[in-house]
């Protein structure tokens, strides 16, 4: 699970950032326990927050970008 949250991570991030704009780190920890910074600034996931935040942001965020496949991944 860590290297799932290690690859999904800085996409997850740079998608919602790109979609969302800068608020998109209080859109997303409103919704989702697991996303914290870390001491240098950077945000810092759990692998559930990971997940959730894409599925909580498919239709807005990932579904141009991932295909039907993905999603289930995701939601499995």
């Amino acid at each position: 699970m860590e290297e799932l949250k290690a690859g999904l991570s800085p996409f997850v991030t740079r998608e919602l950032r790109a979609k969302l704009g800068l608020n998109w780190e209080e859109d997303v920890t409103s919704r989702s326990r697991g996303i914290y910074r870390s001491r240098d600034g950077t945000i810092n996931w759990d692998t559930n927050a990971v997940l959730k935040a894409m599925v909580d942001n498919w239709q807005s965020v990932f579904r141009n970008v991932l295909g039907h496949v993905e999603r289930s991944y995701v939601g499995e």
